[in-house]
Order: C-alpha cells, then sequence, then structure tokens
C-alpha cells in the first residue's frame, strides 16, 4: 500500500526546507506496520522520502510496554497517565485555606475565561 507524502502533511505546512514537515497519525502507523511486517526501514525512507531516525522515533513510540498482569500501554500513554497523575497530585496538594474554586475564580488554573484575561494569584 502506497500513502502519497503530501496527504500525510499538515495542509498548512508548506514545502520549504524552512519550515519541518508534520505527519498525520495515520500516516505514521502506516509507517510502522510497514515496518513490523518485514519492510526493511531503508527501504521505507527510499519510499517515503523519510529519515531512519524518524522512523525509529515513531516505531518507538507505537511499541507496547507488556505488564505483568498481561496489559499493555504505550510510551505516549505512559506520559499522559504520568502528566494526569501530577495534575491531580497538584489538586490534592494545595496549601490549606486554598479552595479549587478560588483559584478557578482568579483564573489561576485552565478555566473558561468567559471574556477575562488571565491572570494570576
Amino acid at each position: 500500500m502506497k500513502y502519497n507524502i503530501n496527504e500525510g502533511m499538515c495542509p498548512d505546512m508548506g514545502n520549504t526546507s524552512e519550515k519541518r514537515k508534520s505527519y498525520h497519525a495515520e500516516f505514521k502507523e502506516m509507517v510502522v506496520e510497514l515496518y513490523q511486517t518485514g519492510t526493511p526501514v531503508k527501504q521505507i525512507c527510499s519510499e517515503y522520502g523519510l529519515s531512519e531516525t524518524t522512523i525509529y522515533k515513531w516505531i518507538r513510540k507505537q511499541k507496547p510496554v507488556k505488564l505483568d498482569d498481561g496489559s499493555s500501554f504505550t510510551p505516549e500513554e505512559f506520559l499522559n497517565l504520568q502528566k494526569e497523575l501530577h495534575r491531580l497530585k497538584w489538586f490534592l496538594f494545595l496549601p490549606n485555606g486554598v479552595s479549587i474554586t478560588g483559584l478557578i475564580r482568579k483564573n489561576c488554573i485552565d478555566a473558561p475565561t468567559r471574556g477575562r484575561k488571565k491572570t494570576c494569584c
């Protein structure tokens, strides 16, 4: 299955060497699938104009990590879980007397601003 590189790029990204190319998730998944089915990385590089580093990075990001209980997750899913844990810890360990509602009213956390400017305490 061939994939048109131009369809894989973000439409607002030009083809100049000054701008970084951006690829859709479907394109990245297709490249990783080609690798997993036995297509050599050098062949994928030449067919789609990608660097080996880029391909190996996509492979690493999509490679699932298996847990002892039989479940698995990708490094990207793990990173998202870490970020969520950090946010939850921040909420749990607010200093005494500081309420989440008060912080939202003062726009110190991500909350709808309803036309007001964001300021911090």
